[in-house]
């Protein structure tokens, strides 16, 4: 069901008088909540005033959630992708290094030459032999 409908459907409950007949038509748990607190006050019209007031505060208060939530999503997103491309180039930067001293070594230069040129150290220049 929809966010809309929800607020919807939540607020044509408070229009009901009869809470006999409201008891019979609520399905949702969170409305079937509210009943029981409306039925612990016995509101008159002005309670029921103050009930709708108190759901279009909810709708208001969950709209803003649902905002935080999306701008939430937004930010992980584009941290991730930052992420994600940082580690692409310093993947990148380390296969060429790799690449490099590989070629290096198959001309017979000399190691520590290559860690020089490289930054890779004798030991990872060694596993590549």
């Amino acid at each position: 069901m929809r966010k809309e409908t929800k607020y919807c459907e939540l607020v044509s409950l408070f229009k009901i008088k009869d809470l006999n007949k409201l008891e019979r038509i609520i399905n949702n748990n969170l409305n079937k909540e509210i009943l029981k607190c409306i039925k612990n006050y016995n509101l008159d019209r002005e309670g029921y005033k103050k009930m709708d007031d108190i759901a279009q505060m909810m709708m208001n208060e969950t709209e803003h959630y649902d905002t935080a939530y999306e701008a939430g999503i937004e930010i992980g997103t584009e941290r991730g992708i930052s992420i994600g491309i940082n580690q692409g180039i310093n993947q990148g930067i380390s296969q060429e290094k790799t690449l490099i001293a590989k070629n290096l070594i198959s001309k017979n230069v000399d190691i520590a030459l290559i860690a020089d040129v490289t930054g890779l150290t004798f030991e990872q220049i060694s596993s590549l032999e």
